[in-house]
């Protein structure tokens, strides 16, 4: 069903114009709220003072997943409070001592949900009924303890200005349909607009990951990159014009670059940024430790490997420090933790 809207030339202007507008528009939104301090990447050898494994977590992207998990049972083992031991049926852990006071009310918490009332072991196969509420409990915990010391990971008005990203990539949908005289592909617009939304989500996903694991993040970019294209591409099918013609390129190409605007429109806030700049440094030396250091950090402080370990595995990382410890162990240096001994 054909509807006139008016004249080709006229239409032609008002896709182009109105791809041209919300482009500049999301650019404009992306240079008034962009971070305007560069800050300075800094040198370090210990997580930043005060923060636990599963807080650098939800510092790194405002997400908590079960990498963080791990990372507590073992921080837990490192602090003393429970032993990590194997036996025929498997992993099994032990009560040693209950949390300190002094520590994050979370870690209590996630505590309780291994060990309720006087229980002294836990097996990962018969794990107590409320675990999941628990560990739920212990995760909010986290978000407000981290908020109400260094305030929310991003600022506050990052979504607005993502979701701003996803109007006008739909606008454009509509115009371009309604202006190319299709009615038949306006209507059936929202099933490539469904793909439009759940790319953006993927790759804004994807982005805010790319900091925890550079691999994971960047094949959710890709992935939501190719299921929004895939989006654009249909409507143009369905119009059924020439993407080789003007109006058509200029909707093309102003969807991608309102996609590529959204991933990048999400700003830390201040203090986030500053503490990242230590959180990226301490990671890098996590990545690319040289022996000669570590030699002497473990020289000071035999238990060093182990101190480090849980945040290893924040960043996806512990395989490489694990390797740290067999050169170690060629120098026959001596490492141990209590619980979680491990002697080479």
């Amino acid at each position: 069903m054909k509807i006139d809207w008016g004249t080709s030339m006229l239409n032609d202007l008002i896709v182009i114009g109105t791809s041209l507008v919300t482009v500049l528009f999301s650019l404009l939104l992306w240079l008034r709220y962009k971070s305007k301090d560069p800050q300075v990447k800094t040198v370090e050898f210990y997580p930043p003072e005060g923060l636990t494994p599963a807080e650098i977590g939800y510092a790194l992207d405002e997400k908590l997943e079960d990498r963080e998990v791990l990372s507590m049972v073992y921080y837990l083992a490192d602090k003393g409070y429970i032993s990590i031991e194997s036996d025929k049926k498997g992993i099994v852990l032990k009560k040693i001592k209950d949390v300190d006071e002094s520590e994050p009310k979370f870690l209590g918490t996630f505590m309780n949900a291994y060990f309720p009332g006087d229980a002294k072991v836990f097996d990962m196969k018969n794990a107590p009924k409320n675990f999941i509420e628990q560990f739920a409990q212990a995760w909010i915990q986290v978000q407000s303890g981290y908020e109400e010391k260094y305030g929310t990971v991003y600022k506050n008005e990052s979504f607005t200005r993502r979701f701003v990203c996803i109007l006008f990539a739909i606008i454009n949908m509509v115009v371009f349909c309604m202006e190319m005289k299709e009615f038949a592909a306006f209507a059936l617009a929202y099933v490539p607009a469904f793909f439009v939304i759940f790319g953006m989500l993927l790759g804004w996903k994807g982005y805010d990951n790319y900091q925890v694991n550079e691999k994971k993040g960047k094949g959710k970019i890709i992935l939501g990159a190719i299921l929004y294209e895939i989006a654009i591409v249909l409507i143009i099918l369905m119009v059924d014009v020439s993407i080789l013609k003007l109006p058509t390129l200029a909707f093309f190409g102003g969807e991608t670059a309102i996609f590529a605007l959204s991933i990048v429109m999400a700003t830390r806030s201040d203090k986030n940024a500053e503490l990242m700049m230590k959180i990226y440094g301490f990671r890098d030396f996590i990545k690319d430790a040289e022996y000669d250091k570590m030699v002497v950090l473990s020289q000071d402080d035999p238990e060093y490997y182990y101190h480090i370990y849980p945040y290893a595995i924040i960043f996806g990382m512990e395989g490489k420090w694990s390797k740290h410890l067999d050169k170690l162990a060629i120098q026959n240096l001596t490492i141990r933790r209590k619980g979680w001994e491990k002697t080479k």
